[in-house]
């Protein structure tokens, strides 16, 4: 993806997949902790119920998206932004999303996820991740 402001700069951009290189991670999560889990479980379920229609929503309506956007945020580009979701939006809406749903999350994927994290030092030791991610809020 070229970016609007770096080509009138005569500069040009890519997307770099970090998956070519080995580093397939899960790339989009809400985080919050068992204390708000275990306090507010009907806030993170609504947190996660709007985010996933919100998500749902901007990849059926990229332009209205950035329309939205471009009213609630100052010195956005809108041709940046446009770009910005046409790189996003195969990310979001992947081949788990379409065979699963959007927002569906493997424990292979996470797997795999602490794997990277862990080869990569970003992690300085091995993470069970079936004690760090729920699936729990995700269904209505």
């Amino acid at each position: 993806m070229a970016s609007p402001e770096f080509e009138r700069q005569k500069f040009s951009t890519r997307t770099i997949k970090l998956a070519d290189y080995g580093l397939d991670i899960l790339g989009y999560v809400i985080i919050t902790n068992d204390k708000m889990i275990k306090e507010h479980p009907e806030v993170v379920r609504g947190f996660a119920r709007a985010t996933l229609r919100g998500l749902a929503y901007m990849i059926d309506h990229p332009d209205e998206a950035v329309d939205i956007a471009m009213t609630r945020f100052d010195g956005l580009n809108r041709d940046t932004e446009r770009k910005r979701l046409e790189v996003w939006i195969p990310y979001l809406w992947n081949q788990d999303a379409q065979q699963y749903g959007l927002g569906h999350q493997s424990k292979e994927r996470w797997e795999q996820t602490e794997d990277v994290l862990y080869r990569t030092g970003f992690n300085d030791k091995r993470i069970d991740p079936t004690t760090v991610y729920t699936t729990e809020f995700l269904s209505s």
